[in-house]
């Protein structure tokens, strides 16, 4: 049994991958709450393969280690099968298919409403096709709310936002940004 116990950390995690050249890397930590396991992951993908995000598994208390980790794996697997449109829709982008990369990414956001990488894919697939802003700001909130932690995807929508001439969106975004990175002196002075 677990009280509570970090994976591995994010300061680790990204520090170990760029060295090792990793294509993606994930971090998080499990824990109980009062019985109940809980372990959270985030998903950083560095390489374009499409896993991204974050993922909460919940267990049932009293589940023996075995069920809560065939739980945490089944759930991982859904993320990679989610990774594999998120992929398709950036390939298919790069090749200016976009409407093949719309149903793609479609596709996706049918399994992981806000799959950030899919999200990221679909805003580029929207510049392309010279889509109007509001489905601009669609799917930049759904990168945000996907990957709270993302900051190009807050800046992308702070300046959608600011296109858009929604200047409260524009101020939220930006101050979201400054929270996912506070030591961001830059955007703090801005």
């Amino acid at each position: 049994g677990f009280d509570s116990m970090t994976i591995v950390g994010a300061d680790m995690a990204g520090n170990f991958a760029t060295p090792l050249q990793a294509d993606a890397y994930v971090y998080g930590e499990m824990y109980r709450d009062g019985g109940t396991p809980i372990t959270t992951f985030r998903m950083v993908d560095i390489r374009r393969t499409g896993l991204s995000g974050w993922l909460t598994v919940q267990g049932q208390p009293g589940d023996p280690p075995r069920t809560f980790a065939d739980r945490v794996v089944d759930s991982l697997e859904n993320q990679e099968r989610v990774a594999r449109y998120a992929k398709e829709c950036n390939m298919r982008r790069d090749r200016s298919e976009f409407r093949r990369a719309r149903q793609a990414a479609e596709r996706a956001f049918e399994m992981y409403p806000n799959h950030p990488t899919t999200a990221q894919c679909m805003n580029y697939v929207f510049q392309g096709m010279q889509a109007p802003e509001d489905s601009v700001l669609w799917v930049l909130e759904k990168w945000t709310r996907g990957d709270s932690l993302n900051l190009r995807a807050w800046a992308d929508l702070a300046r959608a936002a600011q296109r858009a001439g929604d200047t409260t969106r524009a101020v939220t975004a930006v101050t979201q940004q400054l929270a996912a990175d506070p030591a961001d002196t830059n955007l703090r002075y801005a």
